[in-house]
């Protein structure tokens, strides 16, 4: 700089004492000195240990030291990879190094005494998990019971999350962590837990098919690697704390907007030996956990941290009512007022806004509250109506039911005096015992709308073998109608319904006792069974005089009938019954376009057959 001056430097008193030379003066030395002053200054050496190998895990780290964001801020960063068994937080607080990266352990570091302050969460979700090969046999985390496994150290949340869902741990083979997939796609072991942004890569890689349970899935969601230092540390170097956070989110914040870069500067100054794609892969899945797009980089919520302590202490871990005092990072930060005046008075206006929308809707729902209480006195009013007409209804049943057990007796009583050539008294006799049949269905029919509700038919629901519910069915029709032509054609191979069969019983045979009702007495009856897709298809046709197509929707409505049959006896209660009953089933029910009486019930099949 002096030479620099001597050749700037005028030779004459008059140049040299003029204000716009002297400016000229000031103005290059208070470019230089910075400079001068900035190579004078040594560069605070920083220690950071690693949790792990070099990896994009720590990418932010990297960037801040290539990008010069640490010297920025007189600090000369060097970082201590990780080993096998080596825990980050005795490292930190021995003073072997003053920051490292940890996982959500950390709070149980702290229970146990160690002086631990989190400072940043990279990861929002913890990227844990417990890989299995497919072919193990092991569908669920419960089917870990006996089985060999690895868990690695500092992955407590595994252990928590295998307790959380009822395994006993003793009950695990757990073997030392070779950290190599190699152990799981041999079958040295059974499950390993892994890091889903590492080794998730090899994994796919090998061709094998895999799964991998998640704590989060088992409603364990804590954070996961975490930038931490000590209480020490935090103390005695306050200036150099917030310079070191400020230059780490910056690394993180250039590593994630500049993945390939960083991603290739791992591969060429850190580790050669992980190939690029494995590094490209690790920085693509990273994302899905540090959630930049949603969360700012590196939040971390008191609360949370509270949570993570209540699971580790729930499953006996650590004490109860950990004390988290000084246990999250909190730099005195100064208020800034002008920005807190632009948050209180939008915040105002909007609450004043609120309380007048709110003022209005309490109106609106005091309105509404006595118009639900109005509508709540009718319920009751038609639900006590309901019970007395369903109270008449059973008694009704029971007195009807007497007489016609005396009938159907008599009548089985004259059949056997009458010799078999006697077909005129087979013939009455067997009318007489269809006729108290169909009474019986009737009474069925307006019995069983009450057990239709969904809340209780569904627990009398069990697998049902169609074939055999059809012979048995149609054995016990064809008896009763045993004049008329009824013809079957089923579909080939076994059926598996599930349902109830009792009341598709009544349902079908409602249908089969309308077509007998309303078809010529020589006429044929036709039932049909089909398989569609995952549908069962049954079809009743018959050769009567049909349903009018303004009536297809109409004759399913309770107490519906048709002007055409006001001379045949009837309820209007079958067909209502019937659909009522398919529905509840999941299936339908549908008159079709016919010269006769068409009717086509859809029910769902089971997927697995009559496997149980």
């Amino acid at each position: 700089m002096f030479f620099i001056c001597c050749i700037l430097l005028p030779h004459d008193k008059e140049t040299l004492m003029s204000p716009l030379f002297i400016r000229l003066i000031i103005l290059l030395f208070s470019t230089l000195l910075p400079t001068v002053t900035h190579a004078a200054d040594t560069l605070e050496p920083i220690t950071v240990q690693l949790k792990w190998h070099h990896q994009f895990q720590f990418a932010g780290l990297y960037a801040a030291i290539e990008q010069g964001y640490f010297a920025e801020n007189g600090l000369d960063v060097s970082l201590i990879e990780g080993k096998e068994g080596v825990d980050p937080a005795n490292v930190v607080v021995s003073g072997q190094a003053q920051y490292g990266i940890g996982t959500s352990e950390l709070v149980v570091s702290r229970a146990r005494g160690l002086p631990v302050v989190v400072m940043s969460a990279i990861y929002q979700h913890s990227p844990y998990g417990v890989a299995v090969l497919k072919s193990s046999g092991i569908e669920y985390v419960n089917d870990l019971v006996g089985k060999n496994m690895m868990v690695e150290p500092q992955a407590a949340e595994i252990l928590a999350y295998l307790r959380l869902e009822g395994v006993e741990l003793e009950k695990i083979k757990q073997h030392v962590h070779s950290f190599d997939v190699t152990s799981l796609l041999s079958g040295q072991v059974d499950a390993m837990s892994i890091y889903q942004t590492d080794e998730v890569f090899s994994l796919r890689k090998s061709g094998v098919d895999f799964q991998v349970f998640t704590a989060r899935s088992g409603g364990i969601d804590f954070y996961g690697d975490v930038l931490f230092t000590t209480e020490k540390e935090v103390n005695n170097n306050p200036q150099r704390a917030k310079a070191f956070l400020a230059a780490f989110k910056k690394g993180w914040n250039y590593a994630l907007n500049n993945p390939q870069q960083i991603a290739e500067l791992i591969h060429q100054n850190y580790n050669p030996n992980k190939s690029l794609d494995h590094i490209l892969f690790e920085a693509e899945q990273s994302r899905r956990f540090i959630l930049p797009d949603l969360v700012e980089f590196g939040y971390i919520y008191e609360g949370r941290w509270r949570h993570i302590a209540n699971v580790y202490a729930s499953l006996g871990i650590i004490e109860p009512m950990v004390d988290l005092n000084h246990f999250i990072y909190a730099p005195d930060l100064p208020i800034d007022y002008a920005r807190l005046l632009k948050i209180i008075i939008p915040t105002l206006l909007i609450t004043l806004l609120i309380s007048l929308v709110v003022a209005h809707l309490y109106r609106l729902n005091k309105r509404l509250q006595e118009e639900v209480d109005w509508r709540k006195q009718a319920q009751r009013e038609l639900q006590a109506a309901l019970k007395k007409e369903r109270n008449l209804l059973a008694i009704l049943a029971h007195d009807f039911r007497t007489p016609i057990a005396v009938i159907t007796a008599a009548s089985q009583l004259i059949r056997s005096l009458f010799p078999q050539e006697s077909s005129m008294g087979m013939r009455e006799t067997n009318k007489i015992l269809s006729a108290c049949q169909r009474i019986n269905n009737l009474i069925d029919s307006c019995l069983e709308k009450n057990h239709l509700e969904p809340a209780s038919i569904k627990k009398n629901f069990s697998k049902i073998n169609f074939n055999t519910f059809l012979d048995h069915w149609l054995q016990e029709n064809r008896a009763m109608y045993s004049q008329r032509n009824i013809i079957l054609e089923r579909a080939k191979g076994s059926i598996a319904l599930r349902g109830n069969s009792h009341l598709l019983k009544i349902a079908f045979s409602n249908l089969l006792d309308n077509a007998v009702k309303y078809s010529p007495a020589h006429g044929t009856i036709t039932l049909t069974t089909a398989m569609d897709g995952d549908q069962l298809r049954f079809e009743v046709k018959d050769e009567g005089a049909g349903i009018k197509p303004e009536e297809n929707q109409l004759i399913f409505e309770k107490y519906y009938r048709s002007p055409e049959t006001s001379n045949t006896l009837g309820a209007g209660i079958g067909l209502y019954a019937v659909k009522e009953i398919i529905e509840s089933h999941g299936g339908t029910i549908c008159s079709l376009p016919d010269p006769g009486g068409r009717f086509l019930i859809a029910l769902p099949i089971c997927s697995n057959g009559l496997k149980p």
